[in-house]
This record gives C-alpha cells, structure tokens and sequence, in this order.
C-alpha cells in the first residue's frame, strides 16, 4: 500500500514538471518579436480625411520581407510612408524590405503608434466598420532604429527622423552555420582511376555555428552597392565598424545629414499628424473615409 501511494505521487510530481516550466518560460519582448506591419488610421478631429500609414516594429527576420509584401498586396493601391522601429536583426532581409520600399518610392520616419482601442499584437480585432484599419497617434520620444534597421530607413525616399529618436549602427555579426553531409557511394576502379557509379546522401548534422565580428568582403561590397543605389553616404560602414556589437553607436544629427541618412529632421508627425491633411497640397496619404466610418 505504502508502495503505490509513493508511485502515486511520483507520478503526480512528473504530471506538474510541464506545467512548471511553462509558468517559467520568460514572455518575449515587444522588440524581440518578429516584425509586424499594421494599416493605421489618425484618431482625432481630422474626419472625414485622415492621414493614414503603415507601422513597421520589431525584430527583422529572415521572413520579414516576404511578409511585407503580402502585407502591400493586402492594402491594395494605397500609397502610404512606412512609421518605422526596430532593434535590428538579419541583414539581407533588411535589404530586401529597404529595396521593396524604394521600388514603391514610400517614404519613411522613425518612431512609434500609441493605438487607441484595439491594438495589433492584442487578443482582438477593429470594430467591423473601420474595415480593419487600426486607429492611433504617432510618437517619437524615444523611437529607435538601430543595428539592421538603418538598412530599411535608407530605402525611403524621404527619410525622416527627430531629435528625440535614437538611430543607432555596429558591427555586423555573421553566424556561419556548418552541416556535415555523409555520402554512401558506390565506385570502381578502372585503369587506376576511381569511377564513381551512383553517390546517395544518407545523413546531415548541424555542427556548432561559428560566429564572427566584422566585415567580410562579400558583405561590404553589396552594403556599399546598397547605399550607393539609396543615396546614402557609403562612409556610414566606417562609421559602423567603429563600435562592437555588444555596443550601439548612435547618430548625431551632424552624422544622419553627412552620411545622408535623413532628408529631414521634422519628425513622424510630419508624415501622419491629423493636421496634415487640412487645407490645398493634401498629402497622398490623406484619406477620405466612407461614410459608415
């Protein structure tokens, strides 16, 4: 008797082990999480002509690009800027999406949307009427686009950022990652010489990856290419290579007009407050809601 209740509650103590580790399990984030792009509309007294844009935030993944076209497909003709931040990540999918911006000659400005109701990365949806268009306001206080990020800012045609952002650059870390592919072949030697029949692949391992710091000659040349098309100064690789990836160099103004980063210095609102729309000279991105909105 004294065995089974033991067994019992052996059984019991396993039984909670899953559910213990998942109560531990550290919540990502919001920078960690893979970008999401969100059609947002201005709250406030500007109806029925609001400006509307695009919010761009997160991690840079290898996915990300793909996911901005869809997105675009998504909106239809809309030409909108893209209100953008994000703390880095891969860089080739970085130059995709600054490549898909210039191609649709979107312009671009750092800084956040602070959403009014419901907001994208919550357990809900906009009210059916405004036809899944968020609503919210732009801010800049502490806005960020650093390490990758600055690759995606260059493929605007305005580029706009504020004193109060922070735009940031390092390094580049490259992670190499090695497989080790096993043949099994079948061979004959004819006149000395091995003839190699039929060559079958029967196992692949990853190997540790390898990490390294800095630029390669491959890379350097297509950032230098990259900013070259963007029209930005290709000196901001040097500038890059100055400081580690464990630290983050961050842009003066001085830096983000010499380098030609920025075109200028007005800030997100510039793009997306309720103002903008009123008046002659409308911005494209100014749009006249149905009446059911």
């Amino acid at each position: 008797m004294c065995r089974q209740l033991i067994a019992a509650l052996a059984l019991l103590a396993l039984a909670l082990l899953p559910g213990e580790a998942l109560a531990a399990k550290k919540k990502p984030e919001a920078w960690e999480l893979p970008m999401a792009f969100t059609h947002v509309r201005a709250s406030g007294a500007c109806e029925p002509t609001c400006p509307e844009w695009i919010v761009a935030d997160g991690k840079i993944t290898p996915g990300t690009s793909k996911r901005f076209k869809a997105f675009l497909k998504s909106i239809g003709d809309a030409h909108l800027p893209v209100i953008l931040q994000s703390a880095g990540g891969d860089v080739n999918s970085a130059l995709a999406l600054g490549r898909i911006i210039r191609d649709r000659k979107m312009d671009v400005a750092v800084g956040y949307t602070v959403f009014i109701g419901c907001a994208p990365r919550q357990d809900c949806k906009p009210p059916k009427a405004q036809n899944g268009i968020y609503r919210g306001m732009v801010r800049t206080r502490n806005a960020y686009c650093n390490s990758a990020c600055p690759l995606v800012l260059a493929g605007g045609i305005r580029r706009i950022a504020s004193a109060d952002v922070s735009i940031g650059v390092h390094q580049v870390t490259t992670t190499w990652q090695n497989i080790r592919v096993t043949y099994r072949e079948t061979y004959q030697i004819v006149d000395g010489k091995k003839k190699i029949i039929s060559r079958k692949e029967i196992g692949r391992k990853k190997l540790k990856p390898k990490v390294t710091q800095g630029m390669y000659a491959d890379l350097k040349k297509k950032l230098l290419d990259y900013y070259s098309e963007m029209g930005v100064d290709p000196g901001l690789i040097d500038e890059a290579e100055k400081t580690p990836p464990s630290k983050l160099g961050v842009l003066s103004e001085h830096d983000l007009k010499g380098f030609r980063m920025v075109t200028g210095m007005d800030g997100a609102l510039s793009l997306a407050a309720p103002d903008i729309c009123n008046g002659r000279g409308q911005a494209s991105n100014c749009i006249t809601s149905s009446p059911k909105t």
